[in-house]
């Protein structure tokens, strides 16, 4: 499950944090100064700290998962969030990285590494950590095996949605790639860095809170329902990003406009002649990790054209079609990072509104089943928990063109199912559990007198995570000794191996490998050590004997339950009386949200590529503040 939103901002406890200890003490004073490790004289400022509504206390929402709260941690966590200085915002995540693994209020289990299943005829050139799902413009198949213009994919489960306003997990915002596009994006295996997409170029001024783009012309929505095209405006940039900001006004599920809606004001047209002015004054364009300063539109337009002509569509001259200003509430490094993601697709503004109405003025009904965007492909079909059909859209105006004419994902929940099938040949890629990869291996096909083989190459670390959340609010999980001990007493190797079979590599604190602020430089590698964990038991000062732990884990997830079986039994080793439950997804949420839990398990993927949006809604303790902010004394 991807995040839930994050509607509260708070922060921390004072104090000096040795870079020996992080010890985070529960006294608070109305002002206080944290000194930042590795950065000499520069400290985290805080005032008038206000302590988190206990009444109000929801997982994942006003307070991390753990119920975990400290005001120190808080503060820092609010300061590297809207840090400017990518230097300073990077120790700050260091400091961060290393309390989590100290503190421990969630145990780190491990970071997902991809491993992807298909048969050899597909050509599959790039994997980002970042992606859903494969970029299409760039499969193709060998036109000697079976099916060379369509790909047919098993999926276990269809989209909820394939509104960007409504859909939140990987099913939706995976064919949303294929079907939309945004100012930002990214190309080939590049993580760290967005190239121009919808937006030819973007600047921000000295302020840091207003971040200007030029759109490109030319471009057209395929609205396939009504057989039309409509030429995508400036104002469609303007009215995508207001329409989901609006769309949190709107009852249904779990919507994602939080992404846009915690840091964007405004966002509106900015006439040529304006623009002018404005950049006149000097604006920032930053570009592949570097800052440039530019006072002219041709010397920006030329910037990302020299810069970003390794992009395939980037690589000639495009037509300007306007400008689009977005007035953020404070400076946001991670700004394009959000608008890279699901929430950064652009939707027509005229399509909305020709199919909306007085009781849904934003269409949500109509363009929940009905997407309309510029992306390579269009939706033909959706029949539920069946299939969806995408094809190439003739109107793309990107390149390269998509070699890939169908795509269809069959809807397979069975795993024996899609084994089958996969093995026959009837389809070309497929999800398969670490555990049914052993019935795939060595399997090949003959076709056109060609002997072609099942593939299933490790392609990279993602930046999914798998943890076990304690209940920090309650005895005996709130005392760190004991935290740690709980984590020595966790059989890693084993769980790798013959649980994650390879699918999962150490993560000792909060940030994945491969994000801004990841580190491992004076953190503790848990490993199973049981005679550790019974010495740190012992200085803890409880009576384990006295306590039960239940486990959750949710139901049907084979993977969690095989980990909370094996903690069952390494736990009770220390003297706890330890359960192990089951619940159903809706009843795990909401369970775990309210606090009602000892311990569970669960995970995590990034809705944005940015240490905050781990951070942030996992170590977030409640605390609100007058004023946060990094000085240099």
């Amino acid at each position: 499950m991807r995040r839930l939103a994050i509607k509260v901002l708070a922060a921390s406890i004072t104090v000096l944090i040795m870079l020996s200890f992080y010890v985070l003490p529960p006294v608070y004073a109305q002002e206080g100064k944290i000194p930042i490790p590795g950065l000499k004289g520069y400290y985290v400022v805080y005032k008038k700290p206000i302590p988190p509504n206990k009444t109000r206390l929801i997982g994942f929402s006003t307070i991390g998962p753990a119920f975990y709260s400290n005001m120190s941690l808080d503060a820092l966590l609010f300061a590297a969030k809207y840090e400017t200085d990518p230097i300073v915002r990077t120790k700050l995540y260091n400091l961060i990285q290393k309390i989590s693994n100290r503190e421990l209020p969630i145990i780190w289990l491990g970071q997902a590494k991809a491993r992807r299943h298909y048969w050899e005829w597909v050509k599959l050139p790039f994997f980002n950590p970042v992606l859903a799902m494969v970029n299409l413009i760039f499969v193709s198949k060998d036109p000697n095996g079976p099916r060379p213009d369509q790909l047919i994919v098993l999926d276990i489960d269809e989209p909820t949605s394939l509104d960007p306003a409504q859909t939140y997990e990987t099913g939706g915002w995976g064919l949303g790639i294929q079907i939309y596009n945004r100012l930002v994006f990214y190309y080939g295996n590049d993580s760290k860095n967005v190239v121009p997409e919808l937006a030819y170029a973007w600047a921000i001024d000295p302020s840091g809170v207003h971040v200007y783009f030029a759109i490109r012309d030319g471009i057209v929505f395929y609205d396939p329902w009504d057989n039309i095209t409509v030429p995508l405006t400036p104002k469609d940039v303007v009215y995508s990003i207001k329409r989901m900001i609006e769309s949190a006004n709107y009852e249904k599920k779990d919507y994602p406009e939080w992404i846009i809606k915690d840091f964007v004001k405004d966002a509106r047209v900015v006439p040529e002649s304006e623009m002018v002015r404005i950049i006149s004054k000097g604006l920032i364009a930053p570009v592949l990790g570097r800052n440039y300063r530019v006072t002219t539109i041709p010397e920006w337009l030329y910037l990302f054209r020299e810069k970003f002509a390794y992009v395939p569509w980037h690589r000639t001259k495009t037509k300007i079609a306007g400008y689009v200003e977005i007035t953020l509430y404070k400076p946001y490094l991670a700004i394009l990072a959000c608008l890279a993601s699901n929430v950064g697709d652009i939707v027509s503004e005229k399509v909305v509104a020709m199919h909306n109405s007085t009781k849904d003025p934003l269409a949500l009904k109509w363009l929940d089943e009905h997407p309309v965007g510029t992306g390579a492909y269009y939706l033909v079909e959706w029949k539920h928990e069946r299939h969806l059909i995408l094809r190439a859209n003739p109107y793309y105006w990107g390149y390269p063109k998509p070699k890939i004419k169908e795509y269809l994902s069959r809807i397979v929940p069975e795993e024996q199912t899609r084994i089958m099938v996969l093995s026959k040949g009837d389809a070309d890629m497929g999800v398969v559990a670490p555990a049914s990869e052993y019935k795939l291996e060595r399997v090949t096909l003959t076709y056109k007198g060609k002997t072609w083989h099942f593939l299933m190459p490790w392609v990279g670390a993602t930046f999914d995570i798998l943890f076990i959340v304690l209940n920090n609010m309650k005895a005996p999980f709130n005392n760190t000794l004991v935290r740690q001990a709980l984590a020595y007493a966790i059989p890693y190797e084993f769980i790798y191996k013959n649980v994650f079979r390879g699918h999962y590599e150490p993560l000792y604190g909060v940030i994945p490998k491969g994000m801004t602020g990841y580190t491992e430089e004076g953190l503790i590698k848990y490993k199973y050590d049981i005679g550790k964990a019974k010495e740190l038991i012992k200085r803890s000062g409880i009576d384990p004997s006295k306590y039960t732990i239940t486990i959750l884990y949710n139901q049907g997830n084979k993977i969690r339950e095989m980990i909370a079986t094996l903690l069952q039994r390494e736990w009770g080793k220390l003297g706890f009386a330890v359960r192990v439950k089951a619940l159903a997804w809706p009843t795990y949420l909401r369970k775990t949200s309210r606090g009602e839990f000892d311990v569970y398990i669960v995970g995590w993927a990034p809705d944005y590529v940015d240490p905050d949006d781990y951070a942030y809604p996992l170590l977030w303790g409640g605390w609100k503040f007058a004023e946060v902010k990094v000085i240099k004394a």
